[in-house]
């Protein structure tokens, strides 16, 4: 597994691959959907302790695709 990022609009329902990524097109894909400007509040320092311990506690495999990677197909 590995992770790609790239920003867009979302259309009529509709998420539009870059050109780069056509080669995703009829996969099953994950995908994480994350709104900018969304006004859920930032994390505080107890959640972002929790979060830092938990992402040290994580194999490093685990930590590779939860970890954004430049890729190139």
């Amino acid at each position: 597994m590995y992770a790609v990022e790239f920003e867009t609009c979302i259309e009529d329902s509709m998420i539009k691959l870059p050109e780069e990524y056509k080669s995703l097109d009829g996969k099953n894909v994950k995908i994480i959907v994350l709104e900018e400007n969304s006004g859920i509040k930032d994390v505080d320092n107890k959640e972002q302790e929790y979060f830092e311990k938990l992402i040290s506690s994580m194999s490093e495999d685990d930590r590779k695709v939860s970890s954004k990677e430049i890729v190139s197909l």
